[in-house]
């Protein structure tokens, strides 16, 4: 599911977000992600729990969404608009860390998604992407064994592991329509902010 085109817009994982960040802030410091995982099973029809990585995307997600609280839309604005160098860091960061696979532009544009791309780019929402790129990631993986183990290693291309093409020129075009600023200037906001 989280693979599916339209996964953005669905809220899969809403709820767990929120019942994580809850259950996080009521047991503070004890809290451990297994803990979330049994409550969450023990809600579910299913009894099915999330996997490791999703929760621990979670927990990073709830941290950096914790670490910007009062911030105003986490841009931690300056008097001309800009977001602080503090802000751009953190956030290329957390998606560093939950889009390993991604070239760096990819993993900037994930950024400012996170920043600037309103309901869409909700925390829950990122963590949903995070699972998606590493289930694809897998099956790249997974072809690229088979075709090698079949035809050998000279018969696998060379295949990009980040963000399709396709998913950044739309992310391009979705922050240049919001913030009516091109792609390059808040890319340059983010090499500005890691070379400070």
């Amino acid at each position: 599911a989280c693979m599916h085109h339209s996964a953005r817009e669905r809220g899969l994982l809403d709820l767990a977000f929120s019942e994580y960040g809850r259950l996080q802030d009521m047991h503070g410091a004890s809290f451990e992600d297994r803990l979330f995982n049994e409550a969450w099973k023990a809600r579910r029809p299913t009894h099915s729990t999330l996997p490791k990585a999703v929760v621990a995307d979670m927990r990073a997600l709830h941290e950096f969404e914790r670490a910007m609280e009062g911030q105003e839309d986490w841009d931690l604005i300056h008097p001309e608009g800009k977001p602080s160098e503090e802000t751009l860091r953190a956030a290329e960061d957390l998606c560093t860390s939950l889009f390993p696979s991604h070239s760096l532009e990819a993993v900037r544009l994930e950024a400012a998604l996170l920043l600037y791309g309103g309901a869409k780019h909700r925390l829950a929402n990122i963590a949903v992407r995070a699972e998606a790129a590493r289930e694809r990631v897998a099956m790249i993986q997974g072809l690229c064994r088979i075709v090698t183990f079949l035809w050998g290693a000279h018969s696998c291309p060379d295949v990009s592991l980040s963000m399709p093409e396709e998913e950044m020129q739309q992310g391009r075009r979705e922050l240049e329509e919001k913030l009516k600023v091109a792609w390059g200037t808040i890319e340059a906001g983010f090499v500005a902010a890691i070379d400070a």
